[in-house]
């Protein structure tokens, strides 16, 4: 994956999946005008980035998980953001719900940044 700012506001995410080219901008503007560093694609951005070109280029790589592979039943916890216009609570809590039999949900009355939002929570 090549992520290089384009300008002071973005950088262009050029992803090449099964023979299909995709471009992403993803804000980071604190990387002006150079490559973003290796440590961040691999921890903060990779993960999100995944997860964006699954939904983007419709590669539904979990349709050949067995069912009963893909529900939990460990103990988990979920700390939804109720101001969070990004990830919705209300259609996340039933999914997971529906994947953890053990799962304890504690909303927060915070943003999509929860921790930052209210520190104090």
């Amino acid at each position: 994956m090549d992520l290089r700012c384009r300008s002071s506001r973005h950088a262009q995410s050029i992803i090449h999946v099964e023979g299909k080219t995709i471009r992403i901008t993803v804000f980071v503007d604190a990387y002006r005008g150079t490559p973003i560093p290796i440590e961040l694609r691999k921890g903060e951005l990779a993960a999100p980035l995944c997860w964006y070109k699954v939904m983007v280029l419709g590669i539904g790589d979990d349709k050949g998980v067995p069912a009963q592979n893909i529900s939990m039943s460990i103990l988990a916890f979920f700390g939804p953001a109720l101001e969070d216009y990004v990830a919705l609570a209300a259609l996340a809590i039933p999914t997971i719900q529906k994947l953890c039999s053990h799962l304890t949900v504690k909303e927060f009355h915070t943003n999509h940044w929860a921790q930052t939002h209210n520190p104090t929570r």
